[in-house]
């Protein structure tokens, strides 16, 4: 396992620019977002958060197909190696990604855009860490369900815009036509921005926002259990 994780961190370094990118875009869209609403940064930095967030899911998908598109997928699953310690190994860095890119945006939205948070900052924590979790179960799930990478990558924009848009990440909630907050609460995206909000802000608890995150984290994980095989060739990039 720590073989992999390794590889997966000599990668990584090979080739930062995506996730740089990854992290400098919500840096500027929280700077634009921020006085076009009402609670200015207690608004835009959990809402490009979220949002970059569910960006990032393809990065979950990328550690494994790219191993089918190089050709060595066969030799990683021939080592000794156990399917749950090889899984594991995997979604680590994805996992640390999440982590990295959490903490340097709420670290910026405090330093940069003067976000203040008058609850807990454990509390903003483990909303944060439910919804790596849960991100990278909906990755793991895109990687059971998906062929090739591109029609991984298409579900993960889709889902990102759908999720987050339809959570209150892009608008606030009370701008939002009713049908679209009607639908709200049955998406990840929705609670974790009411944790975010709620621990920013100080009131309310962020404990239904961490449950919820972690119902849809067993439930997407399910579908990788039953869906994904190692066995499966993939096709690579197309």
């Amino acid at each position: 396992m720590l073989s992999i994780v390794r590889h997966e961190l000599r990668v990584l370094r090979r080739e930062p620019m995506p996730l740089i990118l990854m992290t400098l875009m919500p840096l500027a869209l929280m700077a634009l977002f921020k006085p076009v609403f009402a609670a200015g940064a207690a608004q835009s930095v959990p809402g490009m958060t979220v949002l970059f967030a569910f960006f990032l899911v393809g990065q979950v998908g990328y550690v494994f197909f790219r191993e089918h598109a190089w050709g060595t997928w066969e030799r990683l699953r021939a080592s000794e190696i156990s399917r749950g310690r090889l899984l594991a190994g995997k979604i680590a860095v994805p996992l640390g990604i999440y982590a990295v890119q959490f903490a340097l945006l709420f670290f910026a939205g405090w330093a940069l855009f003067g976000l203040h948070v008058q609850g807990s900052v454990l509390a903003l924590a483990a909303v944060g860490a439910m919804l790596a979790i849960t991100l990278t179960a909906f990755g793991l799930a895109l990687v059971a369900l998906c062929r090739s990478f591109m029609a991984l990558q298409t579900l993960v924009n889709i889902g990102a815009m759908a999720f987050a848009g339809a959570g209150g990440a892009l608008v606030p909630m009370l701008l939002l036509p009713a049908w679209i907050q009607a639908v709200a609460p049955y998406t990840p995206g929705y609670w974790a921005m009411q944790g975010f909000t709620h621990a920013i802000a100080g009131g309310g608890g962020v404990l239904v926002p961490v449950l919820v995150l972690a119902g849809w984290a067993v439930a997407l994980a399910a579908v990788a259990a039953w869906k994904l095989r190692l066995e499966e060739t993939k096709t690579g990039w197309t």
